[in-house]
């Protein structure tokens, strides 16, 4: 009994141990499945990125000899297929320890471009010489990526270059491969076009305050505690602002804020904390509250264009509006007010002092009757006014407006161009029992 029973441990050490091995071998196992599945997944997406390219660069060529708008239409939509998916294959890969910020913006820009083309030839614009020859660049620049990448793709087969780090922590091969690429593209420029990737959005300054003279900022402190309705001395500088439009920003104990270009002087955000609860003010005074306010601290001539509840606050849409009762959407500020207490408690016009000057806007060259003939027939719908409306590359454009309805009840605002007479945009409402909203 003695034997068996000093036996009885042995054998529970060695159980333990085996089941530890088999463990551990489980473990393993999975180890190397987990990175079989990952570089199998990294191969995948470098493929689909270099093919992407490659097509890319393919398209973009073709586009240099499209003669027909539908053809160019055409080659167009399929340049931006190739650039989403080659986006879609970048952020599909192990590369957050560097900036692709260049390369993204390059395959970005050559989809964005060719967009712009099937605008153009949407609306039988010819695509000029210089168009053509930026589409060259771009095709022999993607053909350059391209064969980089499948170069980069055969090294990730056979083992030479790898996503993972190495022992001594340096950045990994493959991973080094993409920074090389990507700092060939700093000294690279782009001609500026109509569209949402243009470099010259990166360096638009403000229309407002263009010629205006430069505050002090003591100024700017009064004309922020007006904005909030406190005294000067309760606000302190809080740092700087240097964007597009430089600014004095404020800040009371409190936590309130309050924005204040430096050039003109005017308001250009503020926020103070709500209770987040509703109460018994009406949209109806909270409107005429936010209309008082507007005026006080200078922004005048203004329509009301929608609203919407969020949290106890009620946010209104105003924009500028022109003599001849053109309203301007550009020059949008957004105004919200407490629904507890019915106290102002934001405002945001970055968008009106980026884009309010003085306009002269031209005739129509299209009327109203034939801008109305572009309409689906199967739409309702009733003419609501000649309106300014920015293009995909913030360029101004004068439009009729047309407030549409569908078989089903869904509202739609159509926009028609007014010079070239195509539809250039549409927008959803969105309405329920907190108001509108836009998309």
């Amino acid at each position: 009994m003695k034997r068996w029973s000093k036996a009885i441990p042995y054998t529970i050490l060695t159980a333990f141990a085996a089941a530890l091995l088999v463990i551990a071998c489980k473990s393993a196992a999975q180890v190397q499945e987990y990175r079989a599945v990952e570089r199998h997944a990294q191969l995948y997406a470098m493929s689909t990125l270099s093919g992407s390219l490659a097509g890319l660069s393919d398209t973009l060529q073709k586009g240099c000899y499209a003669a027909s708008p539908e053809l160019m239409t055409a080659v167009s939509l399929e340049i931006w297929d190739h650039s989403a998916a080659a986006i879609a294959a970048i952020a599909a890969l192990p590369l957050s320890d560097i900036s692709l910020e260049q390369t993204e913006t390059f395959i970005a820009q050559a989809g964005d471009y060719a967009a712009y083309l099937a605008r153009r030839a949407a609306a039988d614009l010819p695509i000029e010489s210089s168009e053509v020859a930026a589409l060259a660049d771009l095709a022999e620049r993607a053909e350059d990526l391209s064969l980089e990448l499948l170069a980069l793709e055969s090294d990730l087969y056979t083992g030479t270059a790898a996503f993972e780090t190495d022992r001594r922590g340096h950045l990994a091969t493959a991973v080094q491969r993409f920074s090389d690429l990507e700092s060939g593209f700093s000294d690279r420029s782009f001609p500026d076009y109509d569209g949402a990737k243009s470099s010259h959005l990166l360096t638009r300054a403000s229309l407002l305050t263009e010629n205006e003279a430069e505050i002090s900022e003591e100024t700017a402190r009064e004309r922020a505690a007006t904005a909030l309705g406190v005294s000067a001395a309760e606000l302190s500088a809080a740092g700087e602002s240097d964007g597009m439009i430089p600014a004095y920003p404020f800040r009371d104990a409190s936590g309130a804020y309050a924005a204040v270009s430096r050039r003109g002087g005017h308001i250009l955000s503020m926020h103070r904390r709500d209770s987040g609860r509703e109460g018994m003010v009406t949209v109806g005074t909270a409107l005429d509250t936010a209309k008082s306010y507007l005026e006080k601290i200078g922004y005048a001539g203004l329509q009301q264009i929608y609203y919407h509840k969020e949290n106890g606050t009620v946010l209104f849409r105003f924009v500028s509006r022109e003599e001849n009762h053109i309203r301007c959407y550009p020059d949008l500020i957004t105004v919200g007010v407490s629904l507890s207490d019915g106290s102002v408690v934001s405002l945001d016009a970055a968008d009106y002092v980026m884009n309010h000057h003085a306009r002269t806007l031209p005739e129509p060259a299209v009327g109203q009757t034939a801008a109305a003939r572009t309409i689906s027939p199967s739409l309702d719908y009733r003419y609501a006014g000649l309106v300014v409306i920015h293009s995909p590359g913030m360029q101004e454009l004068l439009c009729h407006e047309f407030l549409c309805r569908t078989e089903e009840g869904q509202r739609l605002l159509l926009y028609v161009n007014a010079e070239t007479g195509g539809q250039c945009h549409i927008a959803m409402l969105h309405e329920d029992e907190n108001g509108v909203f836009m998309t």
